[in-house]
């Protein structure tokens, strides 16, 4: 695991973490910690 930063349209992310060593198994976690006001929608 590596964290790391990510833009995503205007809202830009300081604690991703980014999984997987090949770029085909890679994926990337934003912690809810990251804004409270997030809200997943199901």
């Amino acid at each position: 695991m590596m964290k790391t930063s990510v833009r995503i349209g205007a809202f830009e992310i300081d604690d991703a973490e980014l999984h997987g060593e090949s770029p085909g198994e890679r994926t990337l976690t934003i912690p809810c910690k990251s804004d409270p006001g997030v809200r997943t929608s199901s």
